[in-house]
């Protein structure tokens, strides 16, 4: 998108454990990616997901990273404070915000949807929002990076929150500001102008950041183009409110 326009980013992530078997789901303009998990009631027996839609070849390849780190792994609702043994930049950053989510949802049972909408800022102004089952969980007023509101977070630089958010948030709120953050980020790139996409120029500007772009990759990136407008389409969505 083109600085300026009026509008918002939207994500929808839905997540529903039954029984043995937990399904988490992600979608928005650039992402459709999906994560099943099986459990004992205590820990990750199997993992695994497929991506319907993703920016660059080379993402489907995250879902063994998420096999080898995350079988075994505690069912947990506080699973956003991430363990020390997770290398999160081996993985795919939206399939394992997915997974996570699942195993959260796994140790709640049930299930639970979000949606996130992001206006595009005006003036280094806007208010993120989290709704969580339909109704209002978290809304973040931004000054740029800087955080205004809410009173308990005002202050705080958002890209560099969540030592604090570990402390001095409950799980609940701990998982929406992470799910939040992310989609901050990602909702960047409605405002970026910078005409083709090079993959080469790209994997240097990013490199480390994730699955893709580990050096392995380096050369190997192709970009798919599989864009769906759903943040200026609500009614594109795969994924129900």
């Amino acid at each position: 998108m083109v600085a300026g326009r009026n509008g918002m980013f939207r994500r929808r992530l839905i997540a529903v454990d039954d029984a043995r078997r937990c399904e988490a789901e992600i979608e928005d303009d650039f992402h459709h990616m999906r994560v099943w998990l099986e459990h004992d009631g205590a820990h990750v027996l199997a993992i695994g997901g497929d991506l319907p839609r993703h920016p660059w070849n080379t993402c489907p390849g995250a879902v063994a990273v998420l096999e080898r780190e995350l079988t075994g792994i505690a069912l947990s609702t506080r699973i956003w404070d991430l363990p020390d043994t997770l290398h999160s930049k081996l993985h795919c950053t939206h399939m394992l915000d997915a997974a996570l989510f699942a195993i959260a949802q796994a140790e709640r049972g049930g299930e639970r949807r979000y949606e996130l909408r992001v206006p595009d800022a005006v003036a280094e102004r806007s208010n993120p929002e989290a709704l969580r089952d339909g109704r209002p969980m978290l809304r973040i007023d931004l000054d740029g990076d800087r955080i205004v509101a809410p009173a308990v977070m005002a202050g705080q630089d958002i890209r560099a929150i969540m030592p604090w958010a570990r402390g001095a948030l409950d799980d609940d709120m701990l998982e929406a500001l992470s799910i939040m953050r992310r989609v901050i980020s990602v909702a960047q790139r409605r405002k970026r102008n910078d005409g083709p996409v090079v993959a080469d120029r790209v994997f240097a500007r990013m490199v480390g950041a994730c699955h893709t772009f580990q050096s392995v990759n380096e050369g190997n990136l192709i970009l798919t183009s599989d864009h769906r407008a759903v943040s200026d389409h609500p009614e594109l969505f795969s994924l129900p409110l």
